[in-house]
């Protein structure tokens, strides 16, 4: 209904259809991804690809790591232009990541862990530590428990190897799952 006059000059100006998609904190990539594509950010098959090496500046995916992106997408509430590629998207997230996490937040220096390591860590305690209190003692134990070479033994780590939602939660024979995300079985 707009004039001829009012769209050339939203069209000028850069002002174009977007979509807001929110992403909250502790979703995993294939939950981010499914979340995109439903609102149109990119499509399933851009992702897929995307998941297997990650982008120019991440850190490099150890062998068997099953997603590259996994925990570098940062929570937030974005606004993609219409017709934006996933790559476009995860690199906003990345560079979002970049700018709130990494410019503020980790130093290696004082935590003496690689960013692979300390992501792993903080999402491995963002899953397991509902109580933001208690986050300092979590965190004191698995570094304890990596400083004396023991496994983490985390319950998310399960939850994540498994990859579905558990029902009925956790059961005794979940911890021998067969997966490298499963710090029962692995250091």
């Amino acid at each position: 209904s707009d004039s001829l006059g009012t769209i050339m000059q939203k069209m000028r100006a850069g002002d174009v259809v977007v979509t807001r998609v929110t992403i909250p904190e502790g979703y995993t990539v294939a939950q981010v991804v499914s979340r995109l594509v439903r609102r149109h950010v990119g499509t399933a098959s851009q992702y897929r690809r995307l998941e297997k090496t990650g982008l120019p500046g991440m850190p490099r995916p150890a062998p068997g790591v099953r997603d590259a992106l996994e925990g570098y997408l940062f929570p937030a509430t974005y606004s993609f232009p219409y017709g934006i590629t996933a790559r476009q998207a995860v690199q906003t997230m990345w560079r979002t990541f970049q700018q709130q996490a990494l410019d503020s937040v980790y130093k290696p220096s004082h935590s003496g862990l690689s960013l692979t390591e300390w992501v792993t860590l903080a999402s491995i305690l963002q899953e397991e530590v509902k109580d933001p209190g208690q986050a300092s003692d979590a965190v004191a134990f698995f570094r304890n428990r990596l400083k004396d070479g023991m496994p983490l033994q985390s319950d998310a780590t399960v939850r994540y190897a498994i990859g579905k939602p558990l029902a009925n939660g956790l059961v005794p024979h979940d911890q021998s799952f067969p997966s490298p995300y499963n710090t029962c079985l692995h250091k």
